[in-house]
């Protein structure tokens, strides 16, 4: 485990195209494709640009797939500090899964079990249309224009602010057990005392959907499942559309598709 750890790109572009195919789980960011295991982490962008498409063909069938603009994988450690600023990511971002798990993200993929976190989003763009297919019903899929997944991590703080989403979502997956979609944020899940401010805030992703899945779809937000969350979104509008045909079951909302299990936890809009 490394301690005291700076990441910073200022004024920088990634214009490569990404691809991977094989048997093993794939992490793929435009600029990072994980940090793990770090404290006291400072990950600064600022003024930066992604380009050029992302696509993964994850082979196992109990595969973990993280893949995202800018960066995959944030995971395991205390003291961390994560800011993006004036940046942009563009190109389609796709990938095609056997079974397993999925985290899709348009800036960042999976941010998992870190205490005492700052994210801040400022003057961000997200664009690129993000295509998921996977062909296993036991698989779970995770995808946001800005983030796919905030999961189990302990006193968060996330900061939005005059960011735009312009990406469509198309998924049409044959299976699937459970599926999460958002303009800005799939899913919440597990976070112990988080608040999440998103200010003056558009999106114009459409989100358009087909499976047999359980789906959680939101302008904003997929699912929150956590406990003792203080959620406020304020001069933000949602100009997507999500059209869905669905077998099983779904949650859907212009802003929040779902608000589950949610102990001492608020929501102000």
């Amino acid at each position: 485990r490394n301690s005291h750890i700076t990441l910073s790109f200022t004024e920088s572009a990634s214009v490569m195209e990404i691809t991977f195919s094989g048997p093993s789980w794939a992490t793929l960011g435009g600029f990072v494709g994980s940090i793990a295991e770090n404290n006291n982490t400072s990950i600064l962008v600022s003024g930066c640009k992604r380009a050029g498409d992302i696509n993964a063909t994850a082979t196992d069938t109990n595969s973990k797939t993280c893949l995202a603009g800018i960066i995959a994988k944030v995971e395991s450690g205390h003291n961390t500090s994560l800011s993006i600023t004036n940046t942009t990511s563009t190109g389609q971002i796709g990938f095609l899964a056997l079974g397993g798990f999925s985290y899709v993200g348009g800036i960042i993929g999976f941010v998992s079990e870190l205490t005492n976190l700052t994210v801040g989003f400022k003057n961000v763009i997200s664009l690129g249309l993000i295509a998921p297919t996977q062909r296993d019903e036991n698989n779970y899929n995770y995808i946001g224009g800005f983030v796919a997944s905030f999961h189990h991590n302990t006193d968060m703080l996330l900061m939005f602010d005059e960011c735009k989403n312009e990406p469509s979502i198309e998924s049409h997956l044959p299976h699937g057990a459970f599926i999460y979609f958002s303009g800005f944020v799939a899913c919440f899940s597990g976070i112990s005392s988080g608040t999440v401010n998103m200010n003056y805030l558009s999106n114009y992703g459409n989100i358009s959907v087909t499976n047999n899945a359980t789906t959680f779809a939101g302008g904003f937000v997929g699912q929150i499942d956590s406990q003792s969350m203080m959620i406020a979104i304020y001069h933000t509008t949602n100009y997507g559309l999500i059209n869905a045909t669905i077998k099983v079951s779904n949650e859907i909302g212009g802003f929040v598709g779902s608000f589950k299990s949610n102990a001492r936890s608020k929501m102000i809009f």
